[in-house]
């Protein structure tokens, strides 16, 4: 549900459209880098959780082999 672009005139860009446009730039670019390291986050705690299992896994065939009867 966004608004649609509207285009503003070459007449109506002073220094307030630029520096609203600035600030505009500036937030995008942070929210994009925030959402970057959130999910380079969640990939490595991915990798990490993904490994343990394996862990968790092995040590459970193992404990399985050890009290098969």
């Amino acid at each position: 549900s966004r608004r649609m672009k509207r285009m503003v005139p070459n007449e109506h860009k002073d220094d307030r459209y630029w520096e609203k446009r600035k600030r505009n730039n500036d937030a995008a670019r942070r929210s994009r880098e925030n959402k970057r390291h959130v999910e380079m986050g969640m990939r490595a705690r991915t990798i990490f959780l993904e490994e343990e299992i394996a862990l968790l896994r092995k040590e459970v065939s193992v404990l399985k082999t050890k009290f098969s009867l």
